[in-house]
């Protein structure tokens, strides 16, 4: 006995309560799935980044101010802090950049010198210096200025040793 089988015989002897899952069916199945895993492996991925103040907010910084005030002024969250018991200071640490600006064409026009989004390069740190006690704001310097600083003592030794 040799029967043919034909797709409408196939359904017939299925029923109608097993019929093949539709597209969307299947979709969401897959969506069910993979999203749960999509979601772990953004999460491991996730890089927290410093914000960056910029020199511009630096140098509105004054003597006397507290940290709130430092916080708001700089538009950036402190990186790190340090205190130091014996000399009764917090030193805060900040992450700032230098303002970069690509000039095309000719250097003596101005139409050249605003063209573009701004851009920023060279991360670097700046370290503000509070009082403990009082929390007002005693000093800063950068790390550009801490090497210059170093620089600028070395050549004098230098200068002071030859006499």
């Amino acid at each position: 006995m040799n029967k043919k089988w034909s797709p409408e015989t196939i359904i017939q002897k299925r029923g109608e309560s097993e019929k093949p899952e539709s597209r969307k069916q299947i979709t969401m199945k897959k969506l069910v799935l993979f999203l749960p895993i999509a979601l772990l492996f953004s999460a491991c991925s996730t890089v927290m980044l410093p914000s960056y103040t910029t020199v511009s907010k630096i140098y509105k910084l004054q003597k006397g101010m507290s940290m709130s005030e430092v916080d708001n002024v700089l538009d950036a969250p402190p990186f790190d802090m340090y205190v130091n018991a014996k000399d009764g200071v917090k030193m805060v640490e900040y992450k700032y950049v230098h303002h970069h600006m690509k000039v095309r064409g000719a250097y003596n026009s101005e139409a050249n010198l605003n063209l573009g989004a701004p851009r920023y390069i060279n991360p670097s740190d700046l370290v503000v210096v509070f009082d403990a006690q009082s929390g007002k704001m005693l000093y800063y310097y950068t790390s550009a200025g801490l090497a210059d600083s170093k620089n600028a003592l070395n050549q004098m030794n230098q200068i002071l040793n030859k006499k």
